[in-house]
């Protein structure tokens, strides 16, 4: 399977919630494509739903110039998990903020 035949089965499985399917793909594609900035984006997206964060993957693609990661990063700042995780977490402060 070429790259772009790979990413239209990744769209494919975000259109049908195929989340853990999604995931594997997605790591197969990263691995032999890692600065695809939409593969990224879809590892994050499955990782998202599959309730291991995805953070990393949607900064990096957002990184890569990938319009939509930013877009996933907003859903992930703004899920309700995410706000009660945030709220226990002490705030540090660099010498630069001082």
């Amino acid at each position: 399977m070429n790259l772009t035949q790979a990413l239209q089965s990744l769209q494919q499985l975000l259109q049908s919630n195929d989340f853990p399917g999604l995931a594997s793909l997605a790591a197969q594609v990263t691995k032999t494509h890692p600065q695809n900035a939409a593969a990224l984006r879809y590892l994050g997206i499955a990782n998202l739903f599959n309730g291991k964060g995805g953070d990393r993957y949607l900064l990096r693609a957002a990184l890569l110039n990938d319009d939509e990661a930013p877009l996933w990063l907003g859903v992930l700042a703004n899920s309700p998990a995410t706000r009660r995780a945030a709220c226990c977490q002490p705030i540090l402060f660099s010498r630069s903020t001082w």
